[in-house]
């Protein structure tokens, strides 16, 4: 079979109702699959598409691979993340080399999430997605489509879809047909989903008003310290007069003060070596993105310098030897 075609997708021969120029399956048997969509999916595409409008100014358009897992015909969707691609006469062609970075990189964070499909904007399937889901069958052969639709002021609305074989005059092709879903919530993606629909329909953040509780007791308690200042200044001066029980207690206060002072050198020292490490890891990361940047450059010089027929080479740096040789700061 060819690269890029389905090899799982059911074929059909009962009549389904399919408009010659569309590409889905209106009506017919009922779907067997089984999908269960996390709410964090729908927030990532959000932020997907809040980032295309803040960059671009215009009408976002965003594509995206789903993870998540599949047991028998039960499809659990949990995560997902966008994809680079251009557009060459009309049809959308995925960045290969971007693409297997990206994998690279989320077969390391989820090892036990696989790559069940992909997501788009709009508000129905075109032809331009039959040619884009070709593409995405390189990866998994049966995979989901997830339509979200921005542009409902009202609601979110998301559609998902599977492919059929649609046989109509001894000619076949590739349609979508719809498939129900139901959302599937963790605990901790419960209270997530809580608090943002908190802080988007007050305007204010939970931890706001935390900030603030905070924020009040530090002001009462520099106030109270700035009274207490004043009447020692005060008596010192000779402008009030002592009264002994008010020093007692400045007095007991105060005492309990030189117990801290004496861990003040451990914190101090403890707070040396968290921005120590803090900038031991700064510097860490900044010479890795060095690099691969410098890995990058050779790459692509290698290419130009044998297109253009020379031999001259520049030294490739491995990048793992090179952190393997440098000396512990």
């Amino acid at each position: 079979m060819e690269p890029g075609t389905s090899q799982n997708v059911p074929e059909t021969t009962s009549p389904m109702e399919v408009d010659e120029k569309s590409v889905i399956c209106k009506s017919g048997m009922a779907s067997s699959s089984v999908i269960l969509l996390h709410p964090l999916v729908s927030l990532n595409i959000s932020d997907h598409v809040t980032r295309f409008i803040l960059i671009h100014e215009e009408l976002p358009f965003a594509l995206g691979l789903l993870l998540g897992k599949q047991t028998g015909r039960e499809i659990e969707i949990s995560n997902s993340f966008d994809i680079c691609f251009d557009v060459v006469n009309g049809n959308w062609i995925v960045d290969r080399p971007f693409l297997e970075n990206r994998l690279t990189q989320i077969s390391q964070i989820f090892p036990h999430l696989d790559i069940i499909g992909w997501y788009s904007i709009g508000k129905a399937p075109t032809q331009q997605h039959l040619s884009m889901h070709a593409q995405i069958t390189q990866i998994n052969e049966s995979p989901i489509l997830l339509m979200f639709d921005h542009c409902n002021k009202e609601e979110v609305t998301i559609k998902t879809y599977e492919t059929l074989i649609d046989l109509t005059n001894n000619l076949s092709r590739e349609v979508f047909s719809e498939v129900p879903y139901t959302l599937k919530t963790t605990e901790a993606e419960s209270i997530g989903v809580d608090h943002a629909a908190g802080a988007i329909s007050s305007g204010v953040s939970g931890v706001s008003d935390i900030l603030g509780s905070h924020q009040i007791a530090l002001s009462m308690l520099i106030g109270r310290i700035n009274v207490i200042i004043d009447y020692m200044k005060h008596v010192k001066e000779g402008k009030l007069q002592s009264r002994e029980e008010v020093l007692r207690a400045v007095g007991s206060l105060t005492s309990t003060l030189s117990l801290s002072l004496e861990d003040n050198n451990t914190f101090t020292n403890h707070k040396n070596e968290e921005i120590t490490d803090a900038l031991m890891t700064t510097t860490l990361a900044t010479l890795t993105k060095g690099f691969l940047v410098h890995d990058e450059v050779t790459c692509k010089s290698n290419i130009l310098y044998t297109n253009n027929g020379c031999n001259k080479k520049i030294k490739n740096i491995d990048l793992v030897s090179t952190m393997s040789r440098m000396k512990p700061m």
